[in-house]
């Protein structure tokens, strides 16, 4: 528990510096204070962060909310919350990303789709409309029901008979659980004890993710920025770029092409002696390429969420916003995975596709 204590405090002072980063050139998404009450209808992403938050909310976009004390009372589409103590009664139209110390779900809350919590403690009091993934110490879904699957990591799992898991219910063998009631959960999976490593305790394991994803998504942001900086007419580049499925298709089998043979090519190229400087070049260009094809795509699928719904024509908040999104979606098992390489293939498509122009445009 202590590490998780710790870990918190660091993914709290990540999240700060995060949206302090950014508060500059979202000046009017972001509200930040001390003491922090929201209240009206807002069309577009939210920022909210302070000591003491009440978020009252109707945002029509993403809502961000951090702090020590966290109450959300909103509505919003998709809700991304942490703080030390988090207290949802708010309307989360689909998914619901929450970490904390203390997480409570009260039954005011509504969860549409999916919930990913992670804490020390959890109590879930309310229905979720799809699946439930939660890890920490222990975890209380007293009155909850989950429509979909339950995926608990914790030491500790408390049920009652109104627990409802219309899915399958998914825990440790060696998690202590209490007022199972098998004529509500049908269906439980119960996998093998964990290892002595293994017991490093869910709720760690979870806040080292999430971690790991903020400083990931500060890391591309500030690089992204800075490539901004040296290279201003990529910005119109890629701003031109339409994300349609037959673009995003025909550029990610570039990519894929572009993966394969050019370090064969280059190979061959200095198998050959006098044209190892070129391979040379070759290859560095191709190692740059590796890195940066994925951040391109992060901007212009931040773009394309401007123009279609913030309207804020800001482009150091439309790469957070798409650098963001697709970090936390390529979360999701399998799913994530999938999105991740067709991001990083369509990149590497792009990268191919802006090189043969210039080379074209020298002739």
């Amino acid at each position: 528990m202590k590490n998780k204590k710790y870990l918190l405090s660091i993914l709290f002072i990540a999240v700060a510096f995060l949206f302090a980063t950014i508060s500059v050139s979202a000046r009017g998404l972001t509200t930040a204070g001390s003491t922090v009450t929201q209240q009206g209808k807002f069309d577009s992403t939210r920022f909210i962060f302070g000591q003491e938050v009440n978020n009252k909310a109707e945002v029509n976009g993403i809502s961000f909310v951090a702090g020590d004390k966290v109450t959300l009372e909103g509505k919003a589409p998709y809700g991304f919350y942490g703080g030390n103590t988090v207290d949802v009664s708010e309307n989360i139209e689909t998914d619901a990303f929450i970490a904390g110390r203390y997480v409570t779900l009260t039954n005011k809350a509504v969860i549409g789709r999916d919930a990913f919590l992670a804490a020390g403690s959890i109590k879930v009091n309310t229905t979720i409309g799809r699946d439930l993934r939660a890890g920490g110490n222990t975890i209380d879904l007293s009155g909850a029901i989950i429509k979909g699957d339950a995926y608990i990591d914790a030491e500790n799992l408390i049920l009652d008979n109104n627990t409802r898991v219309l899915g399958k219910l998914t825990y440790s063998k060696d998690t202590k659980v209490t007022g199972l009631n098998k004529d509500n959960i049908k269906n439980i999976v119960v996998t093998k004890a964990k290892t002595r490593q293994e017991k490093k305790d869910a709720g760690t394991i979870i806040l080292e993710t999430i971690l790991s994803t903020i400083m990931s998504i500060i890391t591309a942001f500030i690089t992204m920025v800075v490539i901004l900086w040296l290279l201003p007419k990529l910005d119109k580049k890629l701003t031109k770029e339409e994300v349609k499925a037959s673009t995003i298709a025909k550029k990610a089998l570039i990519g894929l092409g572009v993966l394969l043979v050019v370090p064969i090519v280059a190979l061959i190229a200095v198998f050959t002696g006098f044209l190892t400087p070129i391979a040379l070049i070759t290859f560095a260009v191709y190692v740059v390429s590796l890195y940066l094809a994925s951040l391109l795509v992060y901007y212009i699928i931040g773009n394309a969420i401007d123009k279609k719904w913030m309207k804020k024509k800001n482009k150091y908040l439309s790469l957070l916003v798409g650098i963001t999104i697709v970090k936390i979606v390529c979360l999701i098992p399998v799913i994530g995975g999938l999105i991740a390489t067709v991001v990083f293939f369509y990149g590497l498509g792009l990268i191919f596709n802006y090189i043969n122009s210039i080379r074209k445009a020298t002739k």
